[in-house]
This record gives C-alpha cells, sequence and structure tokens, in this order.
C-alpha cells in the first residue's frame, strides 16, 4: 500500500470518527425526553357563530376549512416542525375531520355525512412519511361533532379530536396503558338540537365531548404518565371573566379539577406513584382559577415559566401593545390565519411537570412566518419540552 493510500484511508478514518461522535453527541441525554403540544386548528367557528347557524354561514364555514385555511399544506408544515424537533411524543389538539352528506338525502342533517373531505389526521399522517419521520397514532380522543344543512346542498359535519402520537423509530421508549376516558364536566346539551335562525328552523346533529387521553412511558431507568386535554374554551382567556361567562368559567375549572383527579391518580402496588406530565390546550392563563388548578407550584409546575421565568412567559394581563414582549405566547393568530405578522398574545398551550424534573429546554415552533400560502400552520403555536422525567416516588 502506497504511503497516499495510507494517509488516505487515515484521513476517512478520521472523518468516520467524527461523524459517529457527532451523531452520539446529537443524542439526547439516558433518560431525557422531548414532547410537544400542538393545536391544528380544526377551522373557525366564529363563522357559524355570527352567521346564526344559517345554512349560508355553513356554506361558507365549509369553503373557508376545505380551501382558504388550506389544511394539507398546513399539516406539512406542522410535520416538518416536528421533524426539526423529533419529539418523542406530540399531543395534537383540533384535529379535523370533515366530512359531506351524500346519498338520496344529502341536506338532512338527521343523516350522519360519511363522506370525508379531508382528515387532519390523515394529512399529517402522510405528511410525517414524505418527510421520513415516521409516527404512530397511540390515542385519540373525540371531542365535538357536529353536523348543519348547508346552502351548498348537503349537510357539513365537522369532528373534533385530540391525538397522541410517538415517534415509531425511537427504541427508547416503552409504551403501556393507554387511556382515553371522557370529563364529566361539561355544558348540558341535547340531541338533536333546534337552533332558531330568524324563519327557518335548521335541525343539526350535535355531540359535545371533552376528553382526556393517557400513556404510560419508561425511557431507562424513568417513569411516567403523559396526559394531553383540550379544556373547553372560554374567550377571552384574560381576567377579569364578564359575570354571563362565569358558569362556563366554573366548567371550565371543573373539567381541571377532574383532570386531575382521575389522570393524575397512577397509583402501584406498594404505594409508588407515577410522575405526571400534562400537556394540552388548556384555554387557560396565569391568574385565571383554571389555572391555579392545574398549576399548583407545588405538585404540578408550569415548564416554561419555571424555565424562562414570568418576563419571558407572556404574562397576563397582557402589557400594552408598544412593550408587548411575545415570548412564550402561543395564542393566537387571526382566523383566517393571513395575517402578516404575528398575533400571538396570551399563553394557554402548556407543559405541566411534576417538582424536581430537570428541563433542559423549552421553545416554540409554528410562531415564525408561515407557509408558502401565507398562512400560519395553525393560530396556535406549538410548545416543545427536552426534560429528564423525575425518580418515581415511594
Amino acid at each position: 500500500m502506497t504511503i497516499g493510500r495510507k494517509i488516505w484511508l487515515c484521513m476517512m478514518w478520521l472523518l468516520a470518527a467524527m461523524v459517529v461522535s457527532t451523531s452520539a453527541g446529537a443524542q439526547p441525554a439516558a433518560g431525557q425526553v422531548t414532547i410537544m403540544t400542538q393545536n391544528m386548528n380544526v377551522g373557525n367557528f366564529g363563522t357559524l357563530r355570527e352567521g346564526m347557524y344559517t345554512p349560508e354561514a355553513v356554506a361558507k364555514f365549509f369553503i373557508d376549512t376545505r380551501d382558504n385555511l388550506k389544511p394539507k399544506e398546513r399539516a406539512e408544515a406542522i410535520a416538518l416542525e416536528i421533524k426539526a424537533n423529533q419529539p418523542d411524543l406530540v399531543a395534537l389538539q383540533e384535529v379535523g375531520l370533515l366530512r359531506k352528506g351524500s346519498g338520496a338525502t344529502p341536506n338532512d342533517p338527521k343523516t350522519p355525512a360519511t363522506e370525508v373531505v379531508h382528515d387532519q389526521l390523515q394529512l399529517l399522517r402522510d405528511a410525517l412519511n414524505n418527510a421520513q419521520a415516521r409516527y404512530d397514532t397511540v390515542a385519540i380522543i373525540p371531542n365535538s361533532d357536529m353536523q348543519f344543512p348547508s346552502a351548498l346542498g348537503h349537510v357539513v359535519r365537522v369532528t373534533d379530536r385530540t391525538v397522541i402520537l410517538a415517534q415509531a423509530s425511537s427504541n427508547r421508549l416503552k409504551l403501556s396503558n393507554v387511556q382515553v376516558q371522557e370529563l364529566l364536566a361539561k355544558p348540558a346539551l341535547s340531541f338533536p338540537v333546534t337552533f332558531a335562525t330568524g324563519q327557518t328552523m335548521s335541525a343539526f346533529f350535535l355531540t359535545g365531548t371533552f376528553g382526556w387521553g393517557s400513556v404510560d412511558v419508561e425511557v431507562g431507568n424513568r417513569k411516567f404518565r403523559f396526559v394531553t386535554t383540550h379544556l373547553m374554551p372560554v374567550p377571552p382567556p384574560v381576567p377579569p371573566p364578564p359575570p354571563e361567562q362565569a358558569l362556563l368559567f366554573a366548567i371550565q375549572n371543573a373539567q381541571a379539577s377532574e383532570l386531575i383527579q382521575s389522570a393524575g391518580k397512577p397509583e402501584f402496588p406498594g404505594g409508588s406513584v407515577l410522575p405526571v406530565v400534562y400537556v394540552g390546550d388548556f384555554n387557560t392563563v396565569l391568574p385565571l382559577r383554571t389555572y391555579g388548578t392545574l398549576v399548583d407550584n407545588s405538585s404540578r409546575i408550569d415548564a416554561w415559566l419555571k424555565k424562562n421565568g414570568m418576563a419571558a412567559s407572556c404574562p397576563e394581563p397582557r402589557p400594552p401593545e408598544s412593550d408587548h414582549d411575545r415570548t412564550g405566547c402561543t395564542c393566537c393568530q387571526k382566523p383566517t390565519l393571513n395575517n402578516p405578522t404575528s398575533e400571538l398574545d396570551h399563553r394557554i398551550d402548556l407543559v405541566i411537570v411534576p417538582p424536581g424534573t430537570d428541563i433542559a429546554e423549552t421553545r416554540l415552533v409554528g410562531a415564525d412566518p408561515p407557509t408558502s400560502s401565507h398562512l400560519w400552520p395553525s393560530d396556535h403555536a406549538g410548545v416543545v419540552v427536552s426534560f429528564m422525567p423525575p425518580s418515581t416516588n415511594h
């Protein structure tokens, strides 16, 4: 072998060693987990409310949701954020399924529509596969399921879900004990509902549920429970609440209490208790009552606030626009998603961890300008947190 050949081989070995070292350095520390929560935006329900649920308003909602909000393109943008951040677990809220009526009576509100227009979960799964980011669906939590007659000649049915994904290529995590449960605290709804719209009456299919999903996670010698939910929205999420919304705030707080009591008590034989991590769109801000129920600063800690402090945590009540630091704000862009500059101004998407959690990093995703069609991926930014779960208590 010539000296030149030996030198070339040594250079190749050195380069290979550098690549291996760099790759190893990019791996998370043993036991460290990265999680992400992202509201995908199912559509602008304000169009329905403001239009008094008339067939014309329903038609506008359908066209906007299908065409103007570009669900496929936005799912692709969220998939790229997931690929870039490589979370082990992803919690998604407002994962919409849009369907329309078909058959002999396509505009009959009493006949559930089955023809799929788009499924945001499938769009995201396809986009992840195209980006070579493999994730499995761990749990689907059903939320609202609404159907209305429209001026388009067919009913419009929109179903809202909360979803847990897990990175399929990771052998670091062992997942078990998947649970999906409905929250009992919710507004009173009847089925079917009759809604007065001026001179017409439009019956529509409406199922309103709120729930939570969880999966128990083992990573290295650490274990924790990953819980996600989407609590009832009570606009505006800034104190003080107007008197007419007091009941809605009470229901939302009851949901938070129920979540802590039902999902947050994973006791095992021998007295061991699994640490619990709560993530999701909680539709509440500091210092509202629901936030205080969720974050008690003794057994449940706001990860973003702990890592970044109040100054970088989109404090409430909001400061004047002139000196508003949007760091940490997760909601909300305009319902049309086409505002040229960010309008995020409060923080309702939270990661709540137990004491003793070593938080390595927190960051927002989807908070920078938007897709090729100049749309934000969602009206919410996503939150990514890397952390070391605390040891199991005994």
